[in-house]
């Protein structure tokens, strides 16, 4: 059976950190709920049924999301082909599995904006926004974002996110040769309803005319954004451990950017280059 790729990138979403919450189930869940076909297609139709049973019994404690963290792994496992067969499809690219990056950082600009992200539906309350800095007050960026550098694209939470795209505020940021992927990505978020993931190294890689963001930190993924054959903005995850894309799915140069992570290195970071701040 076909799966639904939609539904994929929800559990990929979800395992990425290698931790399943309350929140995760219950969102996973809605979405199920609400979507009839991904709910009739697989892997959704056996997460379903699961759910069901876990919410029918209404408990949802440490062994039941342990029990799903092991199935949404197994799912991964299924669709990546570990089961049989790995990442095989990636020597077949335009881009040379030798090809060299230039590395560039992907910083945030300096902006001096004050402000308040009133309640939506994704947002349960009013958030105070500094962006001079890149600090909000929600729960989001209090738990974990400000640990990271204050250009760190990592600090930004959704509030933050919809503080960029004011008019206002967007206009003020400078347009520059190296960060047309940073209006890429905000595009990428206000249309998801999600913000920057939360790593504190991201690094612009540049090869032979295309352009990859990737982003990493103290999880053993590093996430990928670039655009697919139609000019569309994608999401990609790789395990440096593991050395697998997520679900099998390959960017345009995904050989390339394998020996990229391969040449992970602790002191010098993924890559093994210098020029990037240790992990």
């Amino acid at each position: 059976m076909k799966p639904n790729l939609e539904t994929l990138r929800k559990i990929r979403a979800i395992t990425e950190d290698g931790i399943v919450t309350d929140e995760e189930v219950m969102s996973l869940g809605n979405y199920l709920n609400d979507n009839q076909v991904a709910r009739k297609s697989w892997p959704g139709n056996v997460i379903f049924e699961l759910l069901k049973r876990i919410f029918d019994d209404a408990r949802l404690g440490p062994h039941e999301l342990k029990s799903l963290a092991y199935i949404l792994r197994g799912i991964e496992l299924q669709c990546c082909g570990a089961l049989g067969q790995f990442d095989e499809a990636m020597e077949d690219d335009d881009i040379s599995a030798n090809a060299k990056f230039e590395v560039i950082d992907f910083k945030l600009p300096a902006m001096h904006w004050e402000m308040q992200v009133q309640p939506n539906e994704n947002l349960k309350k009013l958030s105070n926004v500094d962006l001079d800095g890149y600090e909000c007050d929600c729960g989001d960026w209090t738990s974990k974002r400000f640990l990271f550098g204050d250009d760190s694209p990592g600090r930004l939470c959704r509030c933050l996110v919809i503080a960029l795209r004011q008019p206002d505020v967007e206009a003020d940021i400078p347009r520059l040769d190296w960060n047309t992927k940073l209006f890429q990505l905000l595009d990428y978020f206000t249309e998801t309803e999600g913000c920057f993931d939360a790593v504190p190294t991201w690094k612009l890689l540049r090869c032979e005319g295309r352009q990859w963001v990737a982003a990493w930190g103290d999880r053993e993924w590093c996430i990928v954004y670039t655009e697919n054959d139609s000019g569309a903005l994608e999401r990609y995850c790789y395990h440096i451990n593991e050395r697998r894309w997520a679900y099998g799915a390959t960017p345009v140069g995904a050989g390339a950017l394998k020996n990229f992570f391969v040449g992970y290195d602790e002191d010098a970071g993924i890559g093994g280059d210098t020029s990037i701040p240790s992990i």
